[in-house]
């Protein structure tokens, strides 16, 4: 089994285990049946005792294991818990006592590096848990007043770390837990998480060396919400196959606001590292489009302190967000990919700012970005198939071709300036000697500059920029752009031809 296989199976385990019974009736017995089964079916062994009743399942002395070793590696990764009741209410409903204490463990012994041992243990306070539906639409509920994570055994090479940590835990209020599972020939499960306050805690020190390590944080209103699509008839090793058969697990986490605070201690350095936002957003898509990502940050504030550094840092932003789309899987068609990158009103602390222009010659203002690009691509190979990545890899092909690109937007705006483009771009992939071993591009981008000479002054003024270089920018900016409606404004459309002429503004350039 490949690592990411592996992986992939505690990721089912993740989206499952939770929700028990996929397409089991609402009975004790069955319920337990169908855990034991799809826990069996991910690749992990279960021992239990179990004792029944007509109307109850009790299970004690749980033990989940899965065996991560491949080729060179060894390692296990074990799940424990003391007593898991099934116990039917009565009213069609299912009532699942989890145990306040469930242990994990990994254990990892590469052939080449350390060796490391991992314990986990996670309590709850009051907790409750209910299924309720029927046979083809399940709810599970799951609540509890507090719950604790925390890291109890580190063992690195035979050596214990456990002296060293002096905490290491997550904390969560009011946990609130809600899972429906929908069954058919794809099994669609939705799960609703939320917690009223959460903290971390890590706190590393060696008396031995002075070092010292210590991580806190705070978030408020913690929202998670996450589906799965999982075909029913696909082994869950085979990544590819599951996509290629409707997979689709997609999740949303989501905080109101939050900091966090590092500090780091050493004989030769110490460091402070504070930030603080008001809400955060990160949502993960993983289907037949592809692998997805959007992160978004606001009202984010950022301060560093470290002896390696001359000035304090310090900068905020209203907005800092990016997004992804890369495709996975191999097809006759073509398939998009996308990028983002923004950034709204990002200040730097006037420190900083003094150190390049002690002068005050620069505007300060703040630097606002946005890049927003779309594409369609070709993709040589399954990237989830190993077979097909071992044997891509012994090959001097690539990973896979771009077909075209296009420049939604940039924008860029900082000291004064302001820069945008729009354009769009075909590659010809079988012509890599126009470009030099780059497919030939063919198209244009518009742009238009604003500011950019009394940018250049002021370069000029703060001694940041020497005036035969400046001289020379603005024969550079001569040679592209042309003027624009506006005082200092430019403008150019640059043009790649079929014949790989490049054109700017009529003037051909190449």
């Amino acid at each position: 089994m490949t690592r990411f296989s592996q992986l992939f199976s505690s990721c089912a385990i993740a989206f499952n285990l939770s929700v028990g019974a996929a397409y089991a009736d609402l009975t004790a017995a069955e319920v337990w049946a169908d855990w034991e089964q799809l826990i069996t079916a991910t690749g992990y062994s279960v021992s239990a005792q179990k004792a029944s009743t007509p109307t109850s399942i009790i299970i004690s002395d749980l033990s989940i294991i899965m065996d991560i070793a491949d080729a060179s590696d060894e390692g296990t990764f074990a799940l424990k818990m003391d007593t898991l009741s099934f116990i039917e209410s009565g009213d069609g409903s299912v009532a699942i006592e989890v145990p306040s204490k469930i242990e994990g463990t990994l254990k990892f012994t590469p052939k080449i590096g350390e060796s490391v041992s991992v314990t986990i243990t996670t309590k709850m306070t009051d907790q409750k848990m209910v299924a309720s539906g029927d046979l083809s639409d399940i709810t599970y509920n799951l609540t509890a007043s507090k719950t604790a994570i925390t890291l109890d055994n580190l063992v690195i090479d035979d050596i214990s770390y456990n002296p060293y940590v002096d905490k290491a835990h997550i904390s969560l209020s009011d946990l609130n837990y809600v899972s429906q599972t929908i069954n058919g020939n794809l099994r669609k499960t939705t799960q609703k998480t939320s917690a009223g306050e959460v903290n971390y805690h890590l706190d590393f020190s060696d008396p031995s060396t002075l070092e010292s390590f210590k991580m806190n944080g705070i978030m408020h209103g913690l929202e998670i919400i996450s589906e799965a699509i999982l075909p029913s008839d696909t082994d869950v090793d085979d990544a590819n196959a599951m996509l290629k058969a409707g997979l689709n697990l997609s999740g949303k986490f989501k905080t109101k606001d939050g900091n966090f605070n590092l500090t780091s201690q050493g004989s030769d350095h110490s460091g402070t590292l504070n930030t603080a936002s008001e809400g955060s957003q990160f949502n993960l898509s993983i289907g037949s489009k592809g692998i997805a990502y959007e992160l978004e940050k606001t009202g984010v504030i950022i301060n560093l302190l470290t002896t390696e550094l001359p000035v304090p840092v310090s900068f905020s932003a209203t907005k800092i967000a990016s997004e992804l789309l890369i495709p996975l899987t191999k097809s006759d068609k073509n398939q998009n990919f996308s990028i983002g990158i923004t950034l709204n009103e990002l200040a730097i602390s006037d420190t900083i700012w003094s150190i390049f222009d002690p002068a005050d010659q620069l505007p300060r203002t703040p630097i606002n970005l946005v890049i927003d690009l779309t594409g369609i691509a070709e993709v040589m190979f399954d990237l989830f198939d190993s077979t097909q990545a071992e044997a891509f890899s012994m090959t001097e092909n690539s990973l896979g071709n771009v077909k075209s690109l296009a420049i939604k937007q940039v924008e860029l705006d900082a000291v004064g300036a302001h820069l945008s483009g729009e354009g769009n771009f075909r590659f010809d992939n079988s012509d890599l000697t126009t470009f030099k071993g780059f497919p030939r591009p063919e198209g244009n981008i518009d742009f238009t500059l604003v500011g950019a000479n009394s940018l250049i002054e002021k370069l000029v003024s703060a001694g940041l920029l020497p005036k035969n270089q400046a001289m020379g920018a603005r024969m550079m900016l001569g040679l592209i752009t042309v003027p624009g409606n506006g005082e200092d404004t430019l403008k150019s459309q640059i043009v790649v031809t079929s014949k790989g002429h490049i054109v700017a503004n009529g003037q051909r350039l190449r």
